[in-house]
């Protein structure tokens, strides 16, 4: 038997998340890192998380006293996120969910995209998510499946890079070792055609936009 990939789950302070929306992803999570105002968000849905970091210059709830805390410097390289991140491999996790990443300030959520790819770069896995966005980043050799995304928008940028290599499958416009450039977005609104969609990554750095088709202006 496989062992079981155990996920942490860290939570950001995007004005654009949704309490609702986390409280289920929070109730399977094995462990949950607020990123500062990541703890309104998580205090909202009743559910206690196992370790609080940050400045807490943007925590409007108080924090309760049994919960674990980080106190950072409001000086510092790190974001609040990326030192969450890094406390979750200290702790022994490699699969990250991030939510409360999304949306909110442009900088910020760049920011965020390029602490998934810190993940990546380290051996572990993850992805940013809301109610109707889940982003991944495949480095050079890697290969994805995305399941249940029949009818969704899916697109593909390089990222932190000129071009990347391609190839995908069940798409409406299949790729087969193409090249994506970055000054040049003709990866944007694919369409996933079937249930089940493979890319693979040969070159370079992609990051994968899925958008589900409900949460979508018709």
């Amino acid at each position: 038997m496989g062992t079981e990939i155990k996920t942490c789950v860290v939570v950001g302070a995007s004005p654009a998340a949704s309490s609702i929306f986390m409280k289920p992803i929070l109730k399977q999570a094995d462990y949950i890192i607020c990123a500062d105002g990541g703890w309104n968000h998580v205090h909202q849905t009743g559910i206690c998380p196992d370790l609080i970091v940050g400045d807490f210059d943007s925590v409007l709830d108080v924090v309760p006293k049994e919960t674990e805390t980080i106190t950072l410097p409001v000086n510092k390289d790190d974001t609040d996120i990326l030192v969450a991140v890094k406390e979750g491999f200290r702790r022994g996790f490699s699969h990250f969910v991030l939510l409360g990443a999304l949306g909110g300030r442009l900088d910020h959520t760049y920011g965020n995209l390029c602490v998934l790819q810190y993940i990546l770069r380290n051996g572990g896995s993850g992805m940013l998510q809301d109610k109707n966005t889940q982003v991944y980043l495949l480095l050079e050799g890697d290969d994805t499946i995305l399941t249940n995304v029949q009818g969704n928008t899916i697109s593909v940028f390089p990222f932190g890079c000129d071009s990347c290599t391609l190839t995908y499958n069940g798409l409406k416009y299949p790729l087969e070792r193409g090249t994506l450039v970055s000054h040049m977005p003709t990866g944007v609104s694919n369409v996933a055609q079937l249930d089940r969609v493979h890319i693979t990554c040969h070159t370079g750095i992609a990051v994968v936009i899925v958008l589900d088709a409900q949460g979508l202006d018709r």
